[in-house]
């Protein structure tokens, strides 16, 4: 099961949800959970690198200008 999409906004983060939705998925027994960060939020990728995320991707969408990195934290489960 991956745990997916859960943008790095700040208010998300400001509000703990980050910390809330990795704390309900180690309880529902998710071994591995993605993100995407805005590479420009320094905060956002300095955030999920503290808390054990590695990059794996890093992409700019169609169209678009901004960098986009993907996050994963595996054994979020242990």
């Amino acid at each position: 099961m991956v745990v997916s999409d859960l943008r790095d906004l700040a208010t998300q983060c400001a509000t703990g949800w980050r910390t809330l939705a990795h704390a309900h998925a180690r309880v529902l027994g998710v071994g591995v959970i993605e993100t995407c960060v805005l590479a420009a939020n320094v905060e956002g990728v300095r955030f999920a690198e503290a808390r054990g995320f590695v990059e794996f991707d890093r992409y700019v969408v169609d169209g678009e200008s901004d960098l986009w990195l993907d996050l994963r934290l595996e054994s979020a489960a242990a």
